[in-house]
């Protein structure tokens, strides 16, 4: 984990760096930012999804975003296995994860530019071609269960929990972004997938790659492999307003 976060927080802080950022919003709506950075040998592309656990409607409280990122990053697609990106993955010694917040679902490959059309090939069929496998999602609710309790049972968890649903009492962000027990057990394979259509659209992702190569050649190769994502009508979630609080407040439980 200590090294993915190092990994990530390099592979960002170049985004910051180098040449000029190169902007473009895709026939389907896909906003895409491409930069070069020739200082060392990597390249990374990156996806936020805008959907996080305050977009999930009839889902509210059951962290369906989150699962749905277990079962999206490097699972089965309709065009290759899990195992199968696996060993891609060991071959160009790919560093893939992804994450899950209140606002965005965000997945990555980082490699050697070398590496690069294959990175974005992997990242661009897990977005468009998910197959929502039911192994893998039964395999996944047992993870992330795993994980409420590990998140939830230490006392500066539910401190913080707490904190949240005091503080936020009318927001979305009320809620765990990993969802409550009872409300995540009850999510389904159907409603995954549901919610993987309604909300996987290009029109709701922005895409961006960083990395030793030539931006508009790189900007070329992201429009060509997501020409045929089609855009979708994304039903806007209700945001509950949050009146911003002012002075001190002091909670005694």
């Amino acid at each position: 984990m200590r090294k993915f976060i190092i990994m990530l927080i390099i592979a960002l802080s170049s985004l910051l760096m180098a040449n000029d950022i190169v902007w473009k919003t895709l026939p389907n709506g896909m906003e895409v930012a491409v930069k070069e950075n020739d200082s060392n040998e990597s390249v990374g592309f990156f996806a936020f999804v805008k959907t996080g656990s305050v977009n999930e409607g009839d889902y509210l409280g059951a962290g369906i975003s989150h699962y749905l990122e277990h079962v999206v990053s490097s699972g089965t697609t309709k065009m290759r296995t899990e195992a199968e990106y696996q060993q891609i993955a060991r071959d160009i010694g790919a560093i893939v994860n992804a994450y899950t917040t209140y606002g965005l679902t965000a997945f990555h490959v980082i490699t050697e530019n070398s590496s690069s059309d294959l990175a974005l090939e992997i990242l661009s069929e897990q977005l468009q071609y998910c197959a929502i496998d039911s192994f893998e999602v039964a395999r996944e609710k047992s993870v992330i269960l795993k994980e409420i309790v590990m998140r939830s049972t230490p006392a500066p968890a539910k401190v913080r929990q707490r904190w949240q649903e005091l503080v936020f009492p009318n927001s979305n962000r009320k809620y765990p972004v990993i969802g409550y027990t009872n409300l995540f057990k009850t999510i389904t394979r159907d409603e995954l997938e549901d919610y993987y259509k309604q909300r996987y659209a290009p029109n709701n992702i922005i895409f961006v790659a960083v990395g030793n190569f030539e931006a508009e050649e790189m900007m070329d190769k992201i429009s060509n492999t997501f020409s045929g994502f089609e855009r979708k009508q994304i039903n806007p979630a209700y945001l509950p307003i949050q009146n911003v609080r002012v002075g001190e407040m002091e909670f005694v439980e």
